[in-house]
């Protein structure tokens, strides 16, 4: 059989998926060509849609990343709030052969249930194996080799606290550097490094990105068990988040990194700010980050699942 990817990030773990694959199926560039179509849905879901009714006629296995509860953190018109929830609803409505659901809150396996599809949830893993060399990594990124940086990971909307960003930065009053692994173009973002400059930088690769931070904030509104908070936890960066959902499943308040109380941005700050000023707290945090990750799967160990499964269900 033939198969094809559409909507998949540029990600380690996109790349041993496609290679464990390909000892099934054969890997196709156009979806016409394909038995079986791979969908990926992040947080769009009006092109995945349509782009799914397209091809309806072939065998879908659908990847969602997040439904994010259906928002119910996001303070939305109610017309828009209206035609996002019939865009979620599509992509289940839609039945296709298999769903995949990420372990983060997303609400999706109650969507699935609600629709009756067949479904497995996916664990979310370590994107990375190990830190890369921080250094090496500044450099590579052309940015300050002194000083604290706090990464953020997001795209500029409300869900990823965008909103607060800017707030929670200027209550470090410039103690630390912020450095944004973006997710998607944005002029947003770019206005917002701009008006920080030297102070604010981006980072388009992800191992860099890790390589160079020493704490990770998320400011998230909706499920933080997340890959790129496993990430920080498997890498020894101690993340700052907000409750948001499952997020004290894998983060320990006070024991390998701070959970603050939803859209407290004092709280928030304050947190930040108190392990970037305190390197023995931060060491601490760090050597528990790695010692609970340990229990997270591997990628191999993920992604050989996720074949098993996929191979199962479209052979039947």
């Amino acid at each position: 059989m033939k198969v094809y990817f559409w909507g998949f990030r540029d990600l380690p773990e996109t790349k041993v998926l496609k290679n464990k694959l390909s000892n099934f199926f054969k890997i196709v560039e156009s979806p016409r060509d394909a038995d079986v179509i791979m969908v990926n849905i992040y947080v769009d879901f009006k092109a995945p849609v349509k782009f799914i009714r397209r091809y309806r006629n072939k065998t879908l296995v659908i990847f969602v990343e997040s439904v994010l509860e259906r928002f119910p953190l996001r303070r939305l018109p109610f017309w828009k709030r209206w035609i996002l929830f019939r865009n979620i609803d599509a992509v289940f409505k839609e039945r296709a052969k298999l769903y995949i659901i990420s372990d983060d809150a997303s609400g999706g396996n109650a969507l699935a249930d609600k629709y009756g599809v067949n479904y497995i949830i996916s664990p979310n893993v370590p994107q990375l194996p190990s830190k890369p060399d921080k250094i090496y990594s500044r450099k590579r990124l052309g940015i300050p080799l002194n000083g604290i940086y706090v990464g953020y990971v997001g795209y500029p909307s409300e869900e990823f606290g965008f909103h607060i960003l800017e707030d929670i930065y200027l209550s470090g009053n410039g103690m630390y550097k912020l450095l944004i692994h973006p997710i998607g173009k944005s002029s947003d973002i770019d206005r917002f490094i701009s008006k920080f400059k030297g102070k604010v930088f981006i980072s388009e690769s992800l191992e860099d990105f890790y390589g160079s931070i020493d704490i990770t904030i998320f400011p998230y509104f909706f499920g933080n068990k997340s890959t790129y908070m496993i990430t920080s936890l498997a890498l020894g960066i101690p993340p700052v988040s907000f409750k948001a959902h499952k997020t004290e499943e894998i983060v320990k308040n006070g024991w390998n990194g701070f959970v603050v109380e939803n859209f407290s941005i004092e709280e928030f700050s304050r947190h930040v700010s108190l392990l970037v000023s305190d390197p023995i707290l931060r060491e601490t945090l760090s050597r528990n980050c790695l010692v609970n990750s340990l229990t997270f799967p591997s990628m191999d160990e993920k992604v050989s699942l996720l074949v098993q499964e996929i191979v199962s269900v479209c052979s039947s």
